[in-house]
């Protein structure tokens, strides 16, 4: 993709096709795709009703239950519990409830000891919880999962500055992006359920920090690609929220912030390397879609 294709609301649009089919090949082939491919399919599947997409969603899914079973979750936990979890709202598999919840149980022993961690990691990990509320197990560690979030923010957050790396810090010394990104995404997830308008406008003042001025990155190294692509999926959701005209009544907003136009941006400096990387591609595609949702 060159840098004005993303423009092009038709090429971007077959860019989805074209990473769709692309992960197929790879499914029929019988070689694995990694949680956020597969999520991109459930995506795709339950918003688009490709209905194309049913037999091969259903067989790599049941593939990965079974090898889960056999050897466990090695890497991307809270990415599998999403997608178990997500595909356990439209499939009567009783398969898929018991693996998010194996992961949860995971998930929740990263924020439930109250010892001081890596703010990027916990805020992963709370909201994946949070965003398995369809499961009975995630509903009851909700309200524990939010004061998890509300104890990092306590503990990490310093006013106009961002959040820090470690959430016990005894000197203040400003976080990564990932722990930005993480953060404003958990706090978003977080609003979904309760409506508390703090958490929305507090994700919005960590994106505009980020936009003021980006956090350095560990040894000096640019943000990772998939990186940037959860920033653009954070971007493209304030973009939504600041359209709801109940929000825009109730929140103090940044003037003139444009964030589709951020996850635009975003975007296409990434789109030229899409097609080398493959089913890989999958965080791109899943915040393609979400900007173009937008549009």
């Amino acid at each position: 993709m060159r840098e004005a294709d993303l423009d092009d609301l038709d090429v971007s649009r077959s860019t989805l096709d074209w990473l769709t089919d692309r992960i197929l090949d790879t499914l029929a082939c019988d070689k694995p795709v990694g949680a956020a491919a597969l999520q991109f399919l459930l995506r795709r599947y339950s918003i688009e009703a490709c209905e194309e997409l049913t037999e091969p969603l259903g067989s790599a899914l049941a593939r990965e239950l079974d090898r889960q079973a056999r050897a466990g979750c090695p890497e991307d936990c809270e990415t599998w519990m999403a997608v178990f979890s997500e595909a356990a709202a439209i499939s009567d598999d009783p398969r898929l409830p018991r693996a998010a919840a194996v992961l949860l149980d995971g998930a929740r022993a990263r924020w439930s000891n109250r010892e001081p961690g890596a703010v990027d990691g916990i805020m992963r990990s709370v909201e994946a919880c949070l965003l398995c509320v369809n499961l009975p197990e995630a509903r009851e560690l909700a309200a524990e999962a939010v004061d998890a979030l509300e104890r990092v923010v306590a503990g990490a957050y310093r006013p106009g500055q961002g959040v820090s790396h470690e959430t016990a810090q005894r000197t203040y010394v400003r976080g990564g992006l990932a722990d930005h990104v993480c953060s404003a995404s958990a706090l978003l997830t977080a609003y979904s359920l309760t409506a508390r308008l703090p958490y929305a406008m507090l994700a919005d003042e960590l994106m505009q920090s980020v936009l003021r001025t980006p956090p350095d990155e560990p040894d000096g190294r640019d943000a990772p690609v998939m990186l940037n692509c959860e920033l653009a999926r954070v971007y493209c959701r304030l973009a939504a929220l600041h359209r709801d005209d109940e929000y825009r009544r109730t929140a103090v907003l940044p003037v003139d912030e444009d964030y589709a136009e951020d996850a635009r941006r975003t975007l296409t400096a990434l789109a030229p390397s899409v097609r080398e990387w493959g089913v890989e591609a999958a965080p791109f595609g899943l915040a393609l879609a979400e900007w173009l949702n937008l549009q």
